[in-house]
């Protein structure tokens, strides 16, 4: 189970179902998404102009049909490389520092149900930053034009399937010797703001009752998911409250019958 399904799966298990058979969907948004979080994957606390020059490496492995999408791209891939670096920029000032990045993790949660299963949750993090208290926090790096709300982050299961990562020691030698978790986070370079050019939606941590529902909820949806039958809404569900036909399924109704 990947953490970045867990909530396409609980808004429509159908919709997710078809998604993994089908590969999901690929695009140009996809392409940019992967430049930029290598960019921050090559140069992790670098200043603008390495990150760009990450981009640079890949930008012309990516196909544009026409040139004002290449164009209109350009600016928009500049404008997340310029909001990263402010980012990377505004973490160094608050004393923070990467100790991880795009760090692979795995979980493997048991249950009894149907014979006995092996729920293995893995999944790559983006970015783990440590504070000078010994704390760290969980930076996931999102570059839809639409955040979610702060409320949303704090139910956000990709988050909280990180920070059962962090309770379970998963997340490396570096990282398991942090205090403690500080917060999990989607940030957004994408969706500025009045104070900045990014966007950050914080999900606090986890106390131990709230780990042990999750991973309730967690081994349920591994259960569901070894299933022969999904289902989902009659109407195409909404991820992160806009609704993205790359991303969902159109549904149609029944035109013909036996009679």
């Amino acid at each position: 189970m990947s953490p970045s399904n867990l909530e396409n799966f609980d808004t429509s298990a159908l919709d997710w179902f078809v998604s993994s058979v089908a590969g999901g969907a690929s695009g140009l948004s996809a392409a940019i998404g992967t430049l930029v979080h290598r960019a921050i994957e090559v140069a992790p606390a670098g200043t603008r102009d390495d990150l760009w020059a990450a981009v640079e490496e890949k930008w012309n492995e990516v196909n544009f049909d026409a040139p004002w999408l290449r164009a209109q791209w350009l600016a928009t891939t500049r404008s997340m490389i310029d909001a990263l670096s402010d980012y990377v920029r505004d973490a160094a000032l608050d004393g923070r520092r990467v100790i991880d990045s795009e760090k692979f993790t795995t979980v493997t949660l048991s249950t009894t149900e149907k014979g006995g299963l092996d729920v293995v949750v893995g999944g790559t993090i983006d970015r783990v930053e440590q504070h000078s208290d010994g704390s760290v926090s969980i930076i996931d790096i999102k570059t839809a034009k639409a955040p979610l709300s702060a409320k949303g982050a704090e139910s956000h299961l990709q988050l909280k399937a990180y920070q059962l990562a962090f309770s379970h020691k998963a997340l490396g030698e570096a990282v398991a010797e942090a205090t403690s978790l500080h917060s999990a986070g989607l940030l957004y370079p994408r969706v500025s703001n009045k104070s900045a050019l990014y966007t950050v939606r914080t999900q606090s941590t986890m106390d131990a009752a709230a780990l042990d529902e999750f991973t309730d909820l967690v081994i349920s949806m591994g259960v569901a998911m070894h299933s022969e039958r999904f289902t989902g809404p009659e109407t195409a569900p909404e991820y992160s409250g806009v609704r993205d036909l790359e991303t969902t399924w159109v549904r149609i109704s029944e035109v013909s019958s036996d009679e």
